[in-house]
């Protein structure tokens, strides 16, 4: 009975996953089936379930952590999109071929984003911050998942790495 208590309650936090299983497979099961529906029609339940009624769920269940939640569902809704173009044959991707321009906008966001977060992370690392303290930061400021602010901090220090190369090259040049 004690182990019943923790995944029920897991459960109860996360209850996103077990939502979304039935949703992708019936999605997956659409899609795989003979072609009983319009192309639009299966365009629109596509493109709804896993750009809209995904990261929709995503908010109600995790809301509570506030602009991390937020910024994953709209990650969530970026990738939806993205793979709604993969599934769908391109014969059948009318909304798609129309939506397509709108991913400028996304990565011109996710630019302002980096450009907003990333310099606290170079400045930790060439300040002599270690990797690990410098992607905790970021992690803790911007809310961002801890593997993306481990790339971050990699890429960070590869840049450090290079400038004091450089640095040094310069400087036995001037010898």
């Amino acid at each position: 009975m004690n182990h019943a208590q923790p995944a029920s309650s897991w459960i109860k936090a996360n209850w996103f996953v077990a939502a979304v299983v039935p949703l992708l497979a019936a999605d997956l099961a659409v899609l795989l089936l003979p072609s009983s529906t319009s192309p639009r029609l299966l365009e629109i339940g596509l493109l709804s379930d896993l750009c809209i009624v995904l990261p929709g769920l995503y908010l109600a269940c995790y809301w509570r952590k506030g602009k991390r939640s937020v910024l994953r569902a709209i990650a969530l809704a970026s990738i939806g999109f993205w793979v709604s173009s993969k599934l769908l044959p391109e014969s059948s991707q009318f909304l798609v071929q129309r939506l397509w321009p709108f991913r400028y906008v996304a990565l011109a966001v996710i630019v302002l984003i980096e450009f907003k977060v990333m310099p606290g992370v170079y400045r930790a690392v060439f300040s002599g911050a270690s990797r690990e303290e410098a992607a905790a930061t970021l992690e803790q400021q911007s809310g961002m998942p801890a593997w993306a602010a481990k790339l971050a901090a990699v890429e960070a220090s590869l840049w450090s790495s290079l400038h004091k190369a450089a640095k040094a090259i310069l400087e036995s040049w001037r010898r």
